[in-house]
């Protein structure tokens, strides 16, 4: 029988998690910009597969929640064909909330504002990484300040020492001369 590490669980949730979040970030942006375009909008779902959960608001979305946590989509008003091309059945619906009948401008809009929104939250992950970075800068360079002062100390007392010597050495008289009679000298 194949045991699976309780490691691999928490990985695997994690990772479902992490994709949860990205998901609905990216399909909040097609929906708000949907919405403020005017499109309407007839389903908002996060996963694949059986729904597990949904709720339809007073605008008339279904709200739901699938049980393959891989992706989600938002499904516009007479966005009947599942490749976004305008169908047969779309062009029969006459009203003003059809994503086909919207300018291209707004469909445009709608279009990008999935991949926008992600790029607005990576912005705010990465600022949010370098803020925690730099916070535990100030700790660190104080740290790395009292190890240079602390060796520079060090090399102070010992740069000391070895001049000492080295002027000891240079100012004391050579041995032939310190043991030599100084009325030798005279």
């Amino acid at each position: 029988m194949i045991s699976i590490k309780p490691i691999f669980i928490q990985y695997f949730l994690a990772f479902a998690l992490l994709i949860t979040v990205v998901v609905f970030i990216h399909e909040l942006g097609h929906y708000s910009v949907g919405r403020w375009c005017g499109i309407g909008v007839e389903t908002f779902s996060i996963g694949m597969g059986k729904q597990i959960w949904g709720k339809t608001d007073k605008y008339g979305t279904l709200w739901r929640v699938a049980i393959l946590p891989i992706g989600g989509y938002v499904k516009f008003y007479g966005d009947e064909d599942p490749s976004g091309k305008k169908s047969e059945v779309s062009e029969n619906i006459k009203d003003h909330m059809n994503f086909h009948n919207k300018s291209v401008w707004k469909k445009i809009a709608t279009t990008a504002a999935g991949p926008l929104f992600n790029f607005i939250l990576a912005i705010f992950i990465f600022t949010d990484v370098v803020l925690e970075v730099l916070a535990t800068v100030p700790a660190i360079t104080n740290d790395l300040a009292v190890a240079v002062k602390t060796s520079v100390n060090e090399l102070l007392v010992i740069a000391t020492e070895v001049s000492e010597k080295l002027l000891a050495i240079y100012y004391s008289p050579p041995k032939a001369i310190a043991n030599a009679n100084p009325a030798a000298f005279n």
